[in-house]
């Protein structure tokens, strides 16, 4: 997962709540059979200028090399713009879920979305259609 938490650097929350959410989100995930390989976050203000703040590409290099795997052989899962901007920059296939911002962000997003869902669950079987099981 990759995720922009501006709200740290703006001093809205902490790293630890922020963690805390995520700590509740792998549970409610687990609850379905769900497991994250790994959490890549943004911390920073929009205005600071860091690699990692989506649409940039910094946290998905870091994710491609720790868990060895080829953004370009990717799906890119999200509800808004920059996320689609993000998977479209590093190759991936890119699906919008209609749920949260996405619905609202897909006429802004249209030129960089492959695929538009209603949610997640949608967005999952597709992806499954489209990737053998491991053996």
């Amino acid at each position: 997962m990759i995720t922009n938490q501006s709200g740290i650097g703006r001093g809205l929350f902490t790293r630890m709540d922020a963690d805390a959410v995520n700590t509740r989100m792998n549970e409610l995930l687990a609850r379905d059979g769900v497991t994250l390989d790994g959490l890549y976050m943004c911390p920073h203000a929009p205005d600071e200028g860091c690699r990692c703040r989506k649409p940039n590409t910094g946290l998905v290099e870091a994710a491609a090399r720790d868990l060895s795997f080829d953004p370009k052989r990717s799906f890119m899962v999200g509800d808004k713009a920059i996320d689609m901007a993000l998977g479209r920059r590093v190759g991936a296939v890119t699906i919008l879920v209609r749920t949260g911002y996405g619905t609202a962000q897909e006429n802004e997003s249209r030129g960089d979305i492959d695929l538009a869902v209603a949610d997640l669950a949608a967005a999952a079987r597709f992806i499954e259609t489209l990737v053998e099981p491991a053996a």
